[in-house]
């Protein structure tokens, strides 16, 4: 049974209730103030470890660790990670392909479309020493920093595969304990390595041709729109993560719900375009409040943060402006 059938079927898929992200942040801080006047005379070696106490730590891995495996934890990771880990900057790269594509980033001056190549990430999921200045300088032209910048690196991998690049800086870092380096290594390899594998989308021009050629095979078909709303108007916990990231979650959410029955393909800049087959005419707009309540339970901190407009058409694919239609619904 299809997750879009189970839902009409009124049989639940099991939520994870979201916590606070800036507990841990908070916890971090009031320690880091009750404590000041040690911290003062305390060495620069234990900078980063002061205003982020052992317990701290903990809580942090331990929720990492019981992620569920929605399509967009990734990104709730990512939001727990840079309001809570006392970093200067920190980006997290995800595959496009033979390349790795910038997903997010927080204190880095500037970003680029630009995408990287794979083979920069390490060999080792554990931080090493700084990047070396060919893959420091090709980073640097997407992060908008200088050449000299040390930036470090920390592979995410799943299942042999690379599924995605942590880069990231702290002046603090340079004369931080190995043990230290290490924990924090092991706490940014382990995001992701067990989540739905996430790759950046490109978008697709082809995409009302492909939904047309699609649809004959069905003898109904409904087609969706869906609409990220501007970043200007993100929820703060998705301000510094790119547009083009949410789309991937988005379409690679939709791709999983009608994976039995019609298709998705990212169609403009922040949109997705669905087709979904069936043998019986229904409402379009009843279709789509089921495939949309569908959605929000398998990506639901995106849904709850920006939630994607919609609307749905049922296409006859008979009509000769078929195409025209189709192009027109989905991009005016």
């Amino acid at each position: 049974m299809s997750l879009l059938e189970k839902a009409t079927s009124g049989k639940p898929i099991k939520e994870t209730p979201l916590t606070a992200h800036g507990s841990l942040f908070a916890k971090a801080t009031a320690a880091a103030n009750e404590s000041i006047s040690m911290a003062v005379s305390e060495s620069s070696s234990n900078a980063l470890h002061q205003p982020f106490p052992s317990d701290a730590w903990e809580d942090l891995e331990k929720s990492l660790a019981e992620l569920p495996p929605f399509h967009d934890s990734l990104l709730l990771a990512w939001s727990r990670l840079s309001e809570s880990l006392p970093l200067a900057a920190l980006s997290l790269f995800i595959p496009k392909g033979e390349f790795l594509a910038l997903a997010a980033g927080l204190g880095f001056p500037a970003s680029s479309d630009d995408s990287i190549p794979a083979s920069i990430a390490p060999f080792s999921s554990l931080p090493s020493d700084p990047l070396g200045s060919e893959a420091r300088a090709l980073v640097g032209q997407v992060l908008g920093v200088q050449q000299g910048l040390p930036l470090r690196a920390t592979s995410i991998w799943s299942a042999s595969c690379l599924a995605g690049l942590w880069i990231y800086h702290d002046d603090r870092l340079e004369s931080t304990p190995s043990g230290l380096l290490e924990r924090l290594g092991r706490l940014l390899a382990s995001v992701g390595s067990n989540l739905p594998a996430l790759s950046m989308s490109s978008s697709s021009s082809q995409a009302p041709r492909d939904i047309l050629d699609l649809s004959r095979k069905y003898p109904v078909s409904t087609v969706f729109r869906l609409d990220l709303p501007p970043a200007a108007s993100y929820d703060e916990s998705l301000r510094c993560v790119r547009p083009e990231t949410c789309r991937s979650i988005l379409l690679a959410a939709c791709s999983r719900i009608l994976s039995q029955g019609g298709a998705a393909f990212a169609s403009g800049d922040t949109s997705v375009a669905c087709i979904l087959g069936s043998s019986s005419p229904s409402d379009p707009d009843l279709v789509l409040f089921q495939f949309s309540k569908t959605l929000r339970r398998i990506i639901p901190f995106l849904s709850a943060a920006a939630p994607p407009s919609a609307r749905a058409m049922r296409l006859d694919n008979s009509s000769e402006d078929a195409l025209d239609s189709l192009t027109r619904f989905l991009h005016d």
